[in-house]
């Protein structure tokens, strides 16, 4: 029996352990035959849209109460900083090459993302 999950991506069941981090939800593994990294093994059941929208929105709204409304020129500015940065954590581990990016909203990810990678992406949710 296998201790880690099958590849994500192509669904391999045999990638090699990179690192443990208190920041997963699991260790992170790379699989062997595409090279994709993930996590290995879930320890929790995190599971997404398991509330009632109404819930979900109330929470959303609950949360972001104290935050003051941005001009939108200046949330797109805050949105490009914010891909800059996480696009700068990627390379470090893959300098180039292929990126798909699931859930990318308005795109301002791979707009930045294209700069270095061949990127795509998706913005809804994926149909099995």
């Amino acid at each position: 029996m296998n201790k880690f999950v099958l590849c994500d991506l192509c669904g391999d069941e045999n990638p090699r352990f990179v690192l443990d981090s208190p920041g997963l939800d699991g260790p992170l593994v790379e699989c062997l035959k595409c090279g994709f990294r993930y996590v290995g093994k879930r320890r929790a059941a995190l599971t997404f849209g398991s509330q009632k929208p109404e819930e979900a929105v109330h929470k959303l709204r609950a949360a972001n109460v104290h935050f003051r409304h941005l001009r939108l020129e200046e949330e797109h500015r805050l949105a490009l900083l914010n891909a800059e940065w996480r696009l700068d954590l990627i390379r470090k581990i893959r300098p180039a090459g292929k990126l798909l990016e699931i859930g990318c909203s308005r795109g301002d990810f791979l707009r930045v993302a294209r700069e270095s990678f061949d990127a795509c992406g998706r913005r809804g949710p994926v149909s099995t």
